[in-house]
């Protein structure tokens, strides 16, 4: 009886790998927020169906597990990445207050900085070249 041969193997490593291709599709394509939702919704469903037990739902449980995987890998990959900018108009001055030094690179020191302009607060990371 061949019963689930996708995950039947190495069943954690299969997930894995779905979840990982997750992050780099979204690394190379950086899909909008809107889609990102619409991805959380299908996951949800995909969630939600594997708890029914229909015979055909039985047999793409673990197609439908390595999408929601999929899915999954997007997601927080989008929500771990998102870069927040605030504009700063006209002549306005910037306060920084470095709170950690970061691992630098070969041309980059790196720190995470708290900045503070007029009445706005943002958390930094601050790229200061080596020269």
């Amino acid at each position: 009886m061949e019963k689930h041969k996708f995950l039947n193997r190495q069943p954690l490593l299969i997930l894995v790998i779905c979840f990982i291709l997750g992050i780099f599709f979204q690394d190379q394509f950086s899909l909008d927020e809107n889609y990102i939702y619409l991805i959380v919704v299908f996951c949800l469903i995909i969630l939600i169906s594997t708890f029914f037990r229909n015979y055909f739902l039985y047999r793409i449980t673990p197609y439908l597990l390595g999408i929601m995987f999929f899915g999954m890998g997007v997601v927080l990959h989008f929500f771990n990445s998102s870069q927040h900018y605030i504009q700063v108009s006209g002549n306005k001055t910037i306060v920084f207050k470095i709170s950690k030094k970061l691992n630098s690179n070969e041309k980059n020191r790196k720190y995470e900085a708290l900045a503070q302009t007029d009445n706005e607060k943002f958390n930094a990371v601050l790229y200061i070249p080596k020269k």
